[in-house]
């Protein structure tokens, strides 16, 4: 169950050279709501984020804690905030030593997760209601779902719905992390990890820790012909590389779109994998494969020494979804004599 408080702000954004009203809901002291979970409340103020390690100083002893009193802790790796520096090693040790998906972290600090990612792994976050305590869950599957931009297929019948919608990035990032939790409940998508992907976001802007980490985060949006948010996803970049989040689709059609327009978008940016996590048919029929994750960390290594001219930005700028297929489409076909 969640409810939003939401005052309303209307633009006008410009698509194909016509105007269409979007609705956007005002960020200041209108974001926040809450989701149940694991037996608990939990509360969201997208709009007032602040720091979000409150475990500075006390992570020795809060994992002590946890493994002494919680055998889950003692089954996968623990990765401290002090090997931030050294997270490649960490992550082709995990490969090669443990059988588990997860690692374990206290550590919510936006360079730390920055690094994470860089590294492989994907950040979720959980939520231990016997001692009141968020932990961090970074993932790195023993089989990940990767999408060679070069292999994307986007079938007909998504070019054609797409007609009806309109693409746009990193417009209102907040909005659509709350609509992914109005949709799917809390799951991993935690407070404390929330705060940090919308710290990292705005790092983005400001050209701040986003840039030091190497990560930069960001927001997917499709809009109805009436300007109403029905779909998108938050996800992370970096070097040649773009790694799904969670996204959420409100209807019929929009999230087939938002997918064909993110494979579109990234190879017209020059990006060459698309990490989509966990496996799941519908990723298989966009070209996606699963491989090992040693072959996921050799491929992300390049991806990571990759410098693009185009990465991925702002477009605020409402563009018709099916005209970012067709540019796609454009640039993939053989020059004609």
């Amino acid at each position: 169950m969640i409810r939003i408080h939401e005052s309303k702000l209307c633009m006008r954004m410009t698509a194909n050279g016509e105007n269409f009203k979007m609705e956007v809901e005002e960020v200041e002291g209108s974001l926040c709501f809450e989701a149940k979970a694991r037996g608990k409340s939990h509360q969201y103020d997208l709009a007032n984020i602040s720091t979000t390690d409150k475990l500075k100083g006390r992570e020795e002893e809060t994992a002590n804690m946890l493994l002494s009193c919680f055998i889950y802790f003692s089954r996968i790796p623990f990765i401290p905030v002090r090997l931030s520096n050294n997270l490649e090693n960490v992550a082709k040790l995990v490969s090669e030593r443990s059988r588990d998906d997860f690692c374990w972290a206290l550590s919510f600090e936006p360079s730390f997760i920055g690094e994470l990612m860089t590294c492989g792994f994907l950040p979720m976050c959980d939520y231990l209601p016997e001692v009141e305590l968020y932990f961090l869950l970074p993932k790195l599957h023993v089989k990940r779902c990767v999408l060679k931009l070069s292999d994307l297929h986007i079938g007909k019948q998504a070019r054609k719905k797409a007609k009806n919608f309109t693409f746009t990035v990193d417009t209102c990032f907040e909005l659509v992390c709350a609509k992914i939790i109005g949709q799917h409940g809390a799951g991993w998508f935690f407070p404390p990890l929330v705060n940090t992907f919308i710290l990292m976001h705005r790092s983005n802007e400001s050209g701040g820790s986003g840039v030091l980490h190497k990560s930069t985060l960001h927001s997917i949006e499709i809009w109805d012909s009436e300007g109403k948010l029905v779909a998108g996803e938050v996800g992370y970049a970096y070097g040649s590389c773009y790694t799904s989040l969670s996204g959420f689709s409100s209807a019929s059609s929009a999230g087939t779109v938002q997918l064909s327009c993110i494979g579109a978008h990234l190879n017209l940016r020059g990006y060459t994998e698309w990490d989509l996590g966990m496996d799941i048919e519908y990723k298989k029929g966009l070209g996606a494969r699963n491989i090992e994750r040693d072959e996921f960390l050799e491929r992300i290594d390049v991806c990571r020494k990759a410098k693009l001219e185009s990465p991925l930005g702002p477009e605020t700028v409402g563009v018709n979804a099916r005209s970012v297929i067709d540019s796609w489409i454009t640039s993939t076909s053989p020059p004609r004599n």
